[in-house]
């Protein structure tokens, strides 16, 4: 997608791996943290229209506490899957392209059993990110800039990285996409055009804003959900696209409410 992490700088990623238990191949999608038993991702990742179960593969696989998709990693099966009521597969975009995960582990238990021996420091390397509070009207008024983490592939051939991928995208004005999605736009004929884009892989990455500037607080503002013009992971893409985390907060904290 862009370019790799500094080793626990996105602490709050987590690799989704969708397959069988005979499984001979695979998808997967990114997550991110949001709280200790809680993922948040996109609805459309794992998802069969036509069939009554929905899901593809009957597996999933939450890989947490490592930027090293080969290092040490947990893995936390994913018990349910909580996809907003009113997504439905009919177009290619949705704004209500977003899912929720509850495992069926509390992640700092299960980090506690697993790796918190090896490192002295793990909250650095795995915690949850902010949730945006209430609907700013002024937000996003302006164009300004945003951070997005994710495992997709860092090229055309579909290439996985073997280290988490960040990317800087300058957002678009709320009324420039509609006020529907967030959104930004390359144009091939910039002096200086972004070469970072979201491919296979990144669906459900989160878009943070910082509060500081040592970048130590990050907001969630966005779960990726995909991307016009070309269908490779090239420059031919022009625009990509993330679901508002802040117009569906009430349905986050009501769901993660209801059910835990």
């Amino acid at each position: 997608m862009g370019q790799d992490v500094e080793y626990g700088e996105s602490p709050w990623t987590v690799s989704i791996i969708y397959d069988d238990f005979d499984a001979w191949r695979q998808m997967s999608c990114t997550g991110t943290i949001i709280n200790k038993q809680w993922i948040i991702t996109a609805a459309h990742c794992n998802y069969r229209k036509s069939s009554h179960n929905q899901n593809i593969f009957t597996r999933i696989r939450v890989f947490v506490g490592n930027s090293h998709r080969r290092g040490t990693i947990v893995r936390v099966f994913s018990d349910q899957i909580y996809r907003h009521p009113k997504y439905r597969l009919r177009n290619r975009l949705s704004v209500y392209d977003i899912a929720l995960y509850k495992l069926n582990y509390d992640i700092s238990d299960r980090i506690n059993r697993s790796i918190r021996q090896s490192f002295k420091m793990i909250e650095n390397l795995v915690n949850t990110v902010c949730l945006p509070h209430e609907w700013d009207p002024e937000f996003n008024s302006e164009r300004q800039f945003a951070t997005m983490f994710g495992w997709g592939h860092i090229d055309a051939p579909g290439h996985s990285p073997h280290i988490l991928q960040s990317g800087q995208f300058l957002l678009e004005s709320n009324r420039y996409c509609r006020n529907m999605f967030l959104c930004t736009q390359f144009s091939l004929q910039s002096p200086h055009p972004m070469k970072t884009r979201g491919c296979a892989g990144d669906s459900g990455a989160g878009l943070v804003q910082y509060t500081d500037w040592h970048r130590t607080r990050a907001i969630l503002i966005g779960v990726y959900v995909g991307h016009s013009g070309s269908h490779y992971c090239n420059e031919s893409i022009v625009g990509l696209f993330w679901v508002s985390v802040v117009k569906h907060i009430d349905w986050i904290i009501e769901t993660i409410e209801d059910n835990s």
